[in-house]
């Protein structure tokens, strides 16, 4: 009995001892919660201000906390005189963690190569951009894909190591994009007169840019006939610029029918 007395003692001497310790630490605790709520928030507000899109701010958010969290932790075990036992504890289980970091290689590159599409911003929601061979709408950037919807309205999901280390082509960024077509003409057209009546017929059009303004150049001569490529501008905003393609097409023809039935 005195032996268990004594025994009782010394854990209340030693718990006594460690009170202020243990205030210490649930004090930092509570703090690192603060902390990390403050830090999630100010992310936000910092990503929102540099007009990240949306999907992207709640994972940079999460990871800003998360980070709050671990030091906090980390500051709480070593107040509590745990540091180093834990450290012992990850140090032993060293080769479960490298097998792991194999398996989830893939997995961890396209989350970095997310994290750098989202700081470098080649592209923006709603760009239509080219990547490869597929081209779409960009409909979502989440830290392992980037997704496109193609004119065809399928949706493709293309995983961002992928698209971080090809070539990004986007058609979004400038105002007008230019358009080619193919005309065909009789040798001996009056060239100066159709030129004009075409890129008049061209300029006409709705949707298709003043400026700059519809080009006609010569292409090739072949079999009496002139191939000419007409140029055309159209702005980027344009919900259909199928639908201006086709009313180019319908213009151009209509006057180079005029010339042919002009006697």
């Amino acid at each position: 009995m005195d032996t268990l007395l004594l025994a009782f003692e010394d854990a209340f001497d030693i718990l006594l001892a460690n009170v202020p310790r243990f205030f210490a630490a649930l004090l930092i605790l509570l703090l690192t919660v603060v902390l990390a709520r403050w830090a999630a928030d100010w992310a936000r507000r910092v990503l929102q201000r540099m007009r990240v899109p949306k999907n992207a701010i709640t994972p940079f958010s999460a990871i800003a906390r998360i980070g709050v969290l671990v030091l906090g932790g980390m500051v709480v075990l070593q107040v509590l005189g745990l540091s180093q036992a834990v450290l012992g504890a990850i140090a032993s289980l060293g080769v479960v963690g490298l097998i792991v970091s194999f398996a989830l290689q893939d997995i961890t590159k396209q989350f970095a190569s997310g994290i750098l599409l989202l700081l470098g911003r080649p592209f923006e929601i709603g760009d239509y951009i080219k990547v490869g061979a597929h081209e779409g709408s960009v409909m979502e950037l989440q830290l392992r894909v980037t997704v496109l919807r193609t004119e065809d309205g399928d949706e493709v999901l293309i995983p961002n190591a992928d698209v971080y280390t090809s070539t990004v082509v986007n058609t979004s960024r400038a105002r007008a994009r230019r358009h080619s077509l193919t005309l065909k003409l009789p040798v001996a057209t009056n060239s100066e007169q159709i030129h004009a009546r075409l890129r008049a017929a061209m300029a006409a059009v709705p949707g298709v840019a003043t400026e700059p303004i519809p080009e006609i150049t010569f292409a090739s001569i072949e079999s009496e006939v002139l191939n000419l490529q007409a140029f055309y501008w159209v702005a980027t905003d344009t919900l259909n610029p199928q639908a201006v393609r086709s009313a180019v097409v319908v213009a151009t023809n209509k006057v180079i029918a005029e010339f042919a039935h002009a006697p």
